[in-house]
């Protein structure tokens, strides 16, 4: 899986010009180090993506914390794990809402 998000991230040139690009390329990079068995970098990471003064898209943020509940748990931090897991099912909730509107 490694191989795959590496080839993917140089596949994509993200730039960074916009918010999304910016938020992409550290999820990408989150990823990798995810893969690559570094779940407290990756943290650290995606946590830069929920600080961008540019909230990002729903679907992103669900899988920052999905993501984020994975390292947390990584971590043996189980209660981090169940803060993001609920903030990740009110994201969801979100989605579903506006989906039917």
């Amino acid at each position: 899986m490694l191989e795959q998000i590496e080839h993917l991230q140089s596949l994509h040139r993200l730039d960074g010009e916009t918010a999304l690009e910016r938020q992409l390329a550290l999820h990408l990079q989150a990823k990798v180090m995810l893969a690559g068995n570094d779940p407290g970098g990756a943290y650290a990471v995606l946590q830069q993506i929920l600080a961008d003064e540019q909230a990002p898209v729903p679907v992103l943020l669900y899988n920052v914390l999905h993501d984020m509940e994975q390292c947390c748990k990584a971590l043996d931090d189980y209660k981090g794990a169940y803060e993001h897991a609920l903030h990740k099912l009110s994201v969801h909730q979100r989605l579903l809402t506006e989906r039917t509107v």
